[in-house]
């Protein structure tokens, strides 16, 4: 162990000491490159100013030569002035008036030929002060650059060095997961031995042939929410519902030894009656899935609630469920605690995996042992792929009472016997009932861009294979309801759904298209390929061909 500790700590110094040695050789070669650009800087001043200075000298000979000219021209018109004055006999006073004009004009010339000159090489020391400054401002940036380049690339190295610690922080915690996962196998390896019923071996069995199951621990990730108020009282909660929970209690009471596949036939009946009498109150459908592997085609949540528009065969393909899901949840015998930490992480995997498929932020669930009833929701976290896990208080469905007997035996004696009757608590079964009859935003399904209003053609075709998916949408396979005698109605049909409101323009453009396509006719009768292609549904959401 000392020469492994001895070994890393040799090959930290030296990994210390490269990144030493690579920061001295980048601050040299930056450096350099500093260098190079003020040289090609000063050098490029250099050659401004040789031209600028050309320049400034052609400007003073021209301005001279140009007064030169002018001087010439004067004298020449002076000389002539004076030898007509003499041929004309003028005298010498006009003569000696006219040279001393001539001096003065020559003088005025002379000053405005030293103040342009003047004037000229001021001009040209201020440009030639800009130029200098320019060169200065340019060395001073190009500094200021390298300064910049400098921080970034130590910026970009502490962000390299935290990104790397940050990785060997998740590495530690991937192992640690791992250990956790292998503690988890192990005691559910140990449980299931353990555990002789139907209900534990079937959840057992799904955890542990899938890897997923290993990532919630419940003690450590499971939050607390109270479910009276999340939920809005919806006042719907009747005489009729409280018949139908009272039939199944006295049902249940009946018979205490029912087997698991008894419990899940009664619970399920208990459902569609609830929903069947809330009718237009409800939003959601029920069916039965305790025998239906629909997750990713190796889970089977017992109960499962899609929109009431939806008609759709799970004999045909199971698979294509797991796109409409809006909630679920899961049966266990009356001898199974509610606290279970495996039954608890079995609905709260289920409601994750519906959250990924679906790509939703939000999904709710419940867990049932007939006589107690807990509320669960996972909820996706918007910074990341991670998920967040809820659980509600445990409610009690039914309430106990004793009742006395009493009965005279042929002797005259008289005995009494106490039984136990099963009630019912009217406020879980309104908790109950409004869970089954929220609104559209409460479940938050957003896997297709349909609600329970849209017609989705359920009275004459039902859902029975998923075709494929797009940008847009996804695609489907209708088949003729067993019920439906139309003969205007073909067997199948394909129906394409809307996903996302975003893509509502691309997908009313393919819809235009397909009309334009039916009414398309030239003398190869082409539109004749599109004439299936029904108009879209009243929704707008979908089109069927």
């Amino acid at each position: 162990m000392a020469t492994t500790d001895d070994h890393k700590e040799i090959v930290q110094l030296l990994t210390e000491k490269q990144l030493v040695d690579e920061e001295e050789a980048q601050q040299e070669i930056e450096e350099r490159k500093l260098q190079n650009a003020i040289k090609k800087i000063k050098r490029e001043a250099e050659e401004i100013e040789l031209i600028e200075e050309t320049k400034h000298r052609d400007e003073i000979e021209k301005i001279k030569h140009e007064a030169e000219e002018i001087e010439l021209i004067e004298e020449t018109k002076h000389r002539d002035e004076i030898e007509k004055m003499k041929r004309e006999g003028e005298g010498m006073k006009q003569t000696q008036e006219a040279i001393f004009r001539h001096s003065i004009k020559k003088m005025k010339r002379e000053t405005k030929v030293i103040i342009q000159i003047e004037k000229t090489k001021s001009r040209h020391a201020i440009e030639r002060m800009k130029r200098e400054t320019q060169v200065i401002t340019r060395i001073e940036e190009a500094k200021r650059q390298q300064i910049r380049e400098t921080h970034e690339a130590k910026r970009q190295q502490i962000r390299e060095t935290h990104e790397a610690k940050r990785q060997q922080i998740r590495e530690t915690h991937e192992a640690k997961r791992q250990q956790i996962r292998e503690t988890h196998e192990a005691k559910r390896r140990k449980l299931e031995l353990e555990y002789a019923s139907l209900s534990t071996k079937k959840g057992f069995y799904m955890f542990t042939s899938d890897y997923d199951f290993y990532d919630i621990d419940v003690p450590g990730y499971l939050q607390s929410f109270d479910i009276n108020i999340v939920l809005k009282d919806n006042n719907y909660n009747n005489d009729n519902i409280l018949n139908h929970v009272e039939h199944y209690s006295n049902q249940f009471s009946s018979y205490p030894e029912l087997n698991e596949k008894q419990i899940q036939d009664k619970f399920d009946d208990l459902i569609v009656n609830l929903l069947n009498t809330l009718n237009n109150s409800t939003q959601l459908k029920y069916i039965h899935t305790s025998s239906s592997y629909y997750l990713k085609n190796k889970f089977h949540p017992d109960c499962t609630f899609i929109y009431k528009n939806i008609n759709i065969d799970i004999d045909k393909e199971v698979e294509c469920l797991q796109d409409f899901v809006v909630c679920l949840g899961n049966i266990k015998s009356p001898n199974v605690s509610l606290s279970e930490d495996s039954i608890i992480e079995e609905i709260l995997q289920y409601l994750k995996i519906i959250l990924a498929v679906q790509g939703r932020e939000k999904i709710y669930g419940f867990l049932s042992n007939c006589t107690h009833i807990k509320f669960f929701y996972v909820k996706k976290k918007s910074d990341s792929n991670s998920y967040e896990f809820f659980q509600s208080q445990q409610l009690e469905m039914f309430t106990y009472s004793s009742e006395a007997l009493s009965s005279i035996d042929t002797s005259t004696i008289t005995t009494t016997e106490n039984t136990r009757k099963l009630g019912v608590n009217k406020n879980t079964w309104k908790i109950v009932t409004n869970f089954l009859t929220m609104n559209i935003d409460f479940y938050q399904y957003t896997r297709l861009n349909i609600d329970p209003n849209n017609d989705l053609l359920r009275d004459r075709y039902m859902i029975t294979k998923k075709l494929g998916i797009g940008v847009s949408s996804m695609v489907y396979l209708l088949e003729k309801n067993e019920d439906n005698h139309s003969v205007e109605d073909s067997p199948h049909y394909v129906m394409k759904i809307l996903k996302e409101s975003k893509y509502s323009e691309c997908f009313l453009n393919e819809v235009e298209m397909a009309k334009k396509l039916k009414r398309f006719n030239d003398l190869n009768k082409f539109h004749l390929f599109f004439q299936d292609i029904l108009y879209p549904l009243s929704s707008g959401k979908a089109f069927v061909f």
